[in-house]
């Protein structure tokens, strides 16, 4: 018995017809797999684009509410090495000067109550940007905690120092920058005190210590505030200081005047007035306070006499000088 074989079986495909089938269907692989790519490519770079503009937003936000609430609470940016508690406490040295009403209101509620929403609004800003850190010391938590403080009505005169210069300190590292603050109301101006920084700059009335015996004042005190330090063993002396309300002066006496001793202050003047004469009147009054008669005039510099009773009295508007007894 014979095989049976089919009337039109095909041949089997050749070689070449194989590499062909191989080649297109790699050629197709490869389209697919750019085509994906450059999905993904598109869909990735739409995202990333995305988190970018939302990430900028953000960042701004974080910007303006760091910018807004800096202005309110401490007004200029700080300068280095001054501190930002530093700065706080002096404008609260002002404030507590000054009634409610002029404590720089804004909106009828006086600094630094109105700053409190602007600290709790760099809080929610920072949380949304995911800069928040879990160790509680960032800056989230000291402005969440500003915000809550400067609510209270002792703000202006509670001790925030360690809460502000925290809360700056975060911001720095952070990295945060101070945005635009809009019309955002700054805060009273700040006070000047002859602190320890302050008065470190500034040349000393002496370098060495002394008793404040020393320092002999005006019998009649006014308005302006003076004393007199002869001491020898005080460097620099004698000198006279002048005390007013914006500033401290102190200088040393002519040397007319300056080689007496026993020098005190005595009679009145002006509180714009010198506490001494010029050396010409001071060797007159040298002269004529050995005499009985007064020598003092209206216009001219006046001194005491030889001793405490020979103090000569001088009519209003003349100056006075440091005196020999």
């Amino acid at each position: 018995m014979s095989d049976f074989v089919p009337a039109h079986e095909a041949p089997p495909p050749s070689s070449e017809s194989l590499d062909a089938m191989t080649r297109d269907r790699r050629a197709r692989s490869r389209r697919l797999l750019i085509g994906g790519m450059a999905i993904v490519a598109v869909v990735g770079g739409g995202l990333f684009g995305i988190f970018r503009y939302q990430d900028a937003q953000l960042s701004a936000r974080l910007s303006g509410s760091w910018g807004a609430f800096s202005q309110c609470l401490l007004g200029a940016e700080v300068d280095p090495g001054e501190g930002a508690g530093h700065r706080f406490r002096a404008l609260q040295l002002s404030a507590m000067t000054l009634p409610e009403a002029q404590r720089a209101p804004d909106g009828g509620v006086p600094w630094p109550q109105r700053c409190a929403p602007l600290g709790h609004a760099v809080h929610e800003a920072v949380r949304d940007s995911g800069r928040a850190d879990g160790d509680g010391k960032g800056l989230a938590q000291w402005t969440e905690a500003l915000g809550k403080q400067l609510k209270e009505p002792d703000a202006f005169s509670a001790d925030l120092s360690l809460a502000v210069d925290n809360a700056w300190a975060a911001a720095k590292a952070a990295r945060v920058a101070r945005g635009a603050a809009g019309a955002v109301a700054g805060p009273p101006q700040a006070a000047q005190p002859l602190d320890a920084d302050a008065l470190a700059k500034a040349e000393p009335l002496s370098r060495a210590s002394f008793a404040p015996k020393v320092a002999r004042v005006e019998p009649h005190a006014g308005g302006t505030l003076r004393f007199l330090v002869e001491e020898k063993a005080v460097p620099g002396a004698p000198f006279a200081c002048t005390f007013t309300r914006d500033a401290a002066r102190c200088q040393k006496l002519p040397q007319a005047v300056a080689e007496g001793h026993g020098l005190r202050l005595l009679g009145t003047a002006d509180d714009d007035a010198a506490p001494w004469s010029s050396p010409a009147t001071a060797a007159t009054a040298a002269c004529a306070a050995r005499t009985p008669a007064s020598w003092c005039t209206p216009g001219t510099a006046t001194a005491a006499g030889a001793g405490p009773t020979a103090a000569r009295r001088c009519s209003a508007g003349t100056r006075r000088t440091a005196s020999s007894s």
